[in-house]
């Protein structure tokens, strides 16, 4: 998956978040889990990064 589409998609699930957040006033099940999803989309676009300049630096070479 691209950088910008692991970006929009941990932002979607933050803005999820938010919203369940401010209408419930608790962190609910269901918000554990979107909280689990989002840490492991970070990891994905640290690692996409990662990836990203790896590439970049060989053809630079």
């Amino acid at each position: 998956m691209s950088l910008q589409k692991l970006v929009q998609k941990k932002l979607k699930l933050e803005h999820q978040w938010a919203q369940q957040a401010l209408n419930q006033n608790q962190v609910t099940p269901d918000m554990k889990w979107m909280d689990i999803d989002i840490k492991n989309i970070k990891v994905a676009i640290n690692n996409q990064c990662v990836t990203d300049a790896k590439k970049e630096l060989e053809v630079k070479v």
